[in-house]
This record gives structure tokens, C-alpha cells and sequence, in this order.
């Protein structure tokens, strides 16, 4: 079992929010951080496992009355195996990181106004960063 971290490139690890450089819409975002595969140590007998890519991608959450909209911003490959292979076995490793968010990213919020207050209606957008790691399966496969 893995525990996949993302670390700020600076200030606090701990913060609530991630550092950035830039103005969404404006300039170049700029988001750097550091993604890091640690073994769980709770785990009695950690492995490296077959690994196809890991990514780090920021994701955009508009919610609108409790229904949310969860739309894929932008997405960097941290890790592929070798040239050639479409898997490799992988343990623990640290790699940094760095997502360019241009000005003219469409969509940067889908939310409408709302007029006035409705009782019971609410709206928000919230960003996450999110990193993840593509497991190779090796199922068994059944005649047709």
C-alpha cells in the first residue's frame, strides 16, 4: 500500500491553501509542488506494484444546490515507465512538479449569477489538486 503526497514548493505543508503564482485569468498560474509514493508503514510486507503513469492534476468543483460539477482542469504526467513498456514496477520515489494554468483556460468558473438571496440555494466553486498513481491490472481474461 501506498501513501501519495503532495508538498507545497514552498511555505507551509500544513496551509490550507496550496501556493500559487499568478492571476487566474489575468497572467500564467503557476502551481509547484513536489509528488512523493512513501510504502505505508502499517503495512507488513510493502512491495513495489506495477505502475503504468502517475499524474498531478488540478480539478475545478462548481456546486450549485448540493449538485456538483467536477471538471478536469489541467493535468501533468509526473511518471511513465520506460520507452517501450506499459508498465513498471514502482516503489518509493519523490519527483517535482509544476501545472501552467494560461489566461485563456476556458471556464475558469461556470457559475451564473444569482440574484438576491434564495433560502436554501447556495453556490460555490472550490479548486483541488489531486496526484494518483495507474495501477496495472492483470485480470484473467475468459473466452467469448
Amino acid at each position: 500500500m501506498f501513501i501519495v503526497s503532495i508538498i507545497p514548493s514552498r511555505g507551509n505543508p500544513n496551509a490550507p491553501e496550496f501556493p500559487f503564482d499568478g492571476l487566474f485569468g489575468l497572467t500564467d498560474v503557476s502551481i509547484r509542488g513536489k509528488l512523493s509514493v512513501k510504502f505505508d508503514q502499517r503495512h507488513p510486507n510493502p512491495k513495489p506494484v506495477d505502475t503504468s503513469s502517475a499524474v498531478v492534476r488540478l480539478v475545478r468543483l462548481d456546486t450549485l444546490n448540493r449538485a456538483t460539477v467536477r471538471e478536469v482542469v489541467r493535468e501533468e504526467v509526473v511518471w511513465l515507465p520506460a520507452e517501450g513498456n506499459s508498465s513498471a514496477k514502482m516503489g518509493e520515489w519523490e519527483t517535482d512538479f509544476e501545472l501552467l494554468v494560461p489566461p485563456s483556460t476556458p471556464g475558469l468558473s461556470r457559475m451564473g449569477m444569482m440574484l438576491g438571496k434564495v433560502p436554501g440555494h447556495s453556490a460555490a466553486t472550490s479548486w483541488k489538486l489531486e496526484a494518483g498513481e495507474f495501477f496495472r491490472l492483470d485480470l484473467p481474461r475468459y473466452p467469448s
